[in-house]
């Protein structure tokens, strides 16, 4: 089975940035994980539950931190990574967007 086909929001890399490095070195590392292996137990990847949130999800990366991507089938956009509490606050303050008519597609926050 083919992997999955993955994309990087524009916020991803500030978002990795303003992590302490051995924080981003273990989002790299999560990530890497993703990669190759999406459904790997120990990501424990699920939906985002929030207002709007829709094909949201989330992964671990530790038991602290988190990486928020947008799901379709096997194509995932991901979006930032941070810590638990601050990912899904701001999960539940964005809605992603896909327009096929002006060709838009990313997060939105009100």
């Amino acid at each position: 089975m083919p992997g999955p086909e993955v994309g990087f929001g524009k916020r991803w890399w500030p978002s990795l940035t303003a992590l302490q490095p051995v924080e981003t070195r273990r989002v790299c590392e999560a990530v890497d994980k993703f990669l190759n292996d999406p459904d790997h137990p120990s990501l424990n990847l699920h939906p985002v539950h929030a207002t709007g949130a829709r094909g949201l999800h989330s992964f671990r990366a530790r038991v602290e931190l988190r990486v928020l991507l947008h799901k379709r089938g096997n194509t995932y956009l991901i979006l930032e990574a941070g810590h638990h509490d601050d990912v899904y606050a701001r999960a539940e303050r964005m809605a992603f967007v896909d327009n096929p008519h002006t060709g838009f597609i990313g997060v939105i926050e009100p």
